[in-house]
């Protein structure tokens, strides 16, 4: 039986500081009280969750950063996130250990620590979210692997 491993970058939109010569282009209006009557232009210094570019801006910062790297296990990262999370099979829990740590070292060498580990091997409940976990709009139940 396959162990299947999920894993999200912690705020991995927040993690992508933009140039400051490009925050021109992230400009928005805002009210600058509630009078609403005069208004302010800020600019974002990070991507934004939800903007049409986000998501491939996320893909790219995670490439440049797995392609920078020299570890053996990088070729095993670089195919396996979908947005923002970590996704793979394993033939046994101790693969997942064994794992574990060179994935999480990877990933904080790109400052884009890890959370919400998840697996289905009971035996590794004490890193991982217990219960029905949502990826992308879809329960997975950890517990009877449904």
């Amino acid at each position: 039986m396959p162990f299947g491993l999920m894993v999200d970058i912690s705020k991995a939109f927040l993690q992508i500081e933009i140039a400051q010569e490009h925050r021109d282009y992230c400009r928005f209006l805002f009210f600058k009280d509630s009078s609403m009557t005069e208004v302010v232009a800020y600019c974002f210094k990070v991507v934004v969750f939800g903007a049409t570019l986000s998501s491939y801006l996320l893909n790219q910062t995670i490439q440049h950063h797995l392609d920078a790297q020299t570890s053996s296990r990088v070729s095993q990262l670089k195919t396996r996130f979908y947005v923002d999370t970590f996704q793979r099979c394993y033939d046994s829990p101790t693969d997942i250990l064994s794992k574990r740590p060179s994935i999480k070292k990877i990933m904080l060498e790109a400052n884009m620590p890890l959370a919400k580990w998840t697996t289905n091997a009971p035996i590794l409940g004490h890193f991982t979210e217990t219960g029905p976990q949502d990826y992308f709009g879809l329960y997975w139940n950890t517990a009877d692997d449904t």
